[in-house]
């Protein structure tokens, strides 16, 4: 079976997913149908790609191997919880993309330390490399592109996802969560979901706040407006 082959790459996927069903499966492979004529920029089709046949499965696994060595990039070691020993890691939403971009060489184990020690708290350098630069409402976001989400009681983006077209009417995105509080959909917390928008923003209203919703292209693509960031880390 070839990954490549979008009415067949999410079948054996599915088979091995907890809690999958039918409808579940449509939606997904809907999502990906779509997908196949809408991104244009290459790096951002295989980093979509990648999410999507990541959809009801752990992020990231102790035997996986990239380039021939293990994938234990080194800034995600410097905590227990991180080893490489662990089968599941709690890598959170924006690591997860992080990761996602390195899976797919756009991202580099330095650029990453890089932004990881660059000057700034979190928040600031989430928005300087992921964006905030226009409001998502609904109508202005491209597959493939990053919506980042302000929690407006702390007004800090604390959730990074990446947007996956829009099927039946409504908005879906695909993000890793690493919480099973936060589970929606299929699966547990600490692999890829897929859910749609107003779902992810609702679940801001049972923490008793709101969200801001950014939407911005890819920082790798050099029309973003955070392209100039990421090349010069």
């Amino acid at each position: 079976m070839s990954k490549n082959n979008a009415t067949n790459w999410l079948e054996s996927r599915f088979a091995k997913t907890q809690g999958a069903n039918t409808q579940n499966q449509g939606l997904l492979q809907g999502l990906a149908d779509n997908a196949k004529n809408q991104i244009a920029n290459a790096q951002t089709q295989r980093v979509f790609k990648k999410m999507i046949w990541r959809v009801g499965k752990l992020l990231w696994q102790a035997s996986e191997i990239k380039n021939g060595h293990p994938v234990t990039l080194p800034h995600w070691k410097k905590t227990s919880r991180r080893t490489s020993s662990e089968e599941l890691l709690s890598m959170n939403c924006w690591e997860a993309v992080l990761y996602m971009a390195y899976q797919c060489d756009i991202m580099t184990v330095g650029k990453i330390q890089n932004f990881e020690n660059s000057v700034g708290g979190q928040d600031q350098k989430i928005r300087s490399l992921f964006g905030d630069a226009a409001a998502y409402n609904g109508h202005n976001a491209n597959i493939g592109d990053i919506l980042s989400f302000e929690n407006q009681a702390k007004g800090e983006i604390d959730h990074i996802a990446i947007y996956a077209g829009n099927l039946n009417g409504f908005d879906y995105l695909i993000h890793n969560l690493a919480w099973n509080a936060h589970v929606t959909g299929i699966l547990m917390g600490g692999c890829i979901h897929f859910e749609t928008v107003q779902n992810t923003i609702d679940l801001y209203q049972g923490e008793n706040t709101t969200a801001n919703v950014f939407v911005t292209q890819p920082f790798w693509e050099a029309g973003s407006p955070t392209f100039n960031y990421f090349s010069q880390l």
